[in-house]
């Protein structure tokens, strides 16, 4: 089962390909894609691998996390699954809840909750502990 990471820090100069390339080295690669602005079609210093497995995942992330690509340091995670402004707290539970279990955060929901509008009854979400809250969600 694919894992996708986050890779920041990236060079406006790196492509999908030389992405790519970097985190073939380490193991398997499914997809890699550099996020770039959607008026100017820049890259916005950060991107998404997928490893074929778990273990290429872990793999990248060890050896290359830290390392210089393109003449910057990247950092290299596991990327996670976030809720979004506006999104209602439940459909981001009940698509949480559908993901992979490896592509799901472990960050306390009370932590990252912190911040946001409404209010949180932590007592009724706590099975859901692997949601991370960004601030202007609806409740």
């Amino acid at each position: 089962m694919a894992v996708k990471l986050f890779v920041g820090g990236l060079s406006f100069s790196t492509s999908n390909e030389r992405l790519r390339e970097v985190f073939a080295a380490t193991g398997s690669v499914e997809s890699a894609a550099v996020v770039t602005d959607r008026d100017t079609g820049r890259s916005r210093g950060f991107g998404f691998v997928e490893m074929a497995t778990p273990e290429d995942a872990e793999q990248a992330i060890s050896k290359l996390n830290g390392t210089s690509v393109d003449g910057r340091t990247i950092q290299v995670e596991r990327a996670v699954i976030a809720v979004e402004a506006g999104e209602r707290l439940s459909t981001a539970i009940d698509r949480v809840l559908e993901a992979p279990a490896d592509r799901v955060p472990h960050v306390s929901l009370k932590d990252q909750a912190k911040g946001c509008r409404g209010a949180v009854r932590t007592g009724e979400y706590t099975r859901y502990a692997n949601v991370i809250l960004t601030t202007g969600v609806a409740f």
